[in-house]
């Protein structure tokens, strides 16, 4: 577990005004799902990633996420223009265009390398796919694709499977399942130390 680090990030107002906010000032007091893509409008992140988050959108909010994020580095207006070619509704985007955010990760307690070279693509740098659980920013929970070691730069592999929405949603019904045991476990603890249980 660690803080998740601050940065400034770019947003649209609905006048397409072009403003900044903190991570820290978004996520504060929240409970929220985070996952990176590699770029706007690309197969993988068009096709199955955020699609699949945008589906099982409600089912996350029920185990009490208050919010599911994309982060992509891309501009504003990139990520706008996919949103709506998607037709997403439910979930909100995070745009950092210039890595600020994603590229701190990586002084942290954190796993492996979150900004990547795509210049075999043309890409430039991006995040490379993962994902976290985040409670007030605090991460609770990471994910990344592979692999754990070896060169991800230039990397011809696009995997994904660790960071879908499936794979997220099992981490939080496993918790669920585990908190649920945990209180059963203490009330049967509780109910062996009140005196009036006792045969004497």
């Amino acid at each position: 577990m660690f803080q998740v680090p601050n940065a400034e990030l770019f947003y649209l107002t609905q006048k397409n005004t072009l403003k900044k906010k903190t991570v820290h000032d978004e996520l504060k007091g929240k409970k929220v799902v985070v996952y990176f893509v590699c770029g706007a409008y690309t197969p993988t992140c068009s096709t199955k990633h955020v699609p699949e988050f945008e589906e099982a959108y409600d089912e996350i909010k029920s185990h009490g996420i208050d919010e599911v994020y994309c982060c992509s580095m891309n501009d504003p207006w990139v990520m706008k223009s996919w949103w709506k070619s998607m037709g997403i509704k439910k979930q909100q985007y995070l745009c950092d265009g210039n890595g600020a955010w994603l590229l701190r990760f990586e002084q942290f307690a954190s796993q492996g390398q979150k900004v990547v070279q795509f210049f075999n693509t043309g890409m430039g740098r991006r995040a490379w796919r993962h994902a976290l659980v985040i409670h007030d920013n605090m991460v609770i929970h990471e994910v990344m694709e592979g692999p754990e070691s070896g060169e991800k730069n230039n990397s011809a592999d696009d995997p994904y499977e660790f960071t879908s929405a499936a794979s997220i949603l099992e981490y939080l019904r496993k918790r669920e399942t585990t908190r649920a045991r945990l209180d059963e476990f203490n009330k049967k603890s509780d109910s062996l130390s009140d005196p009036t249980d006792v045969n004497i």
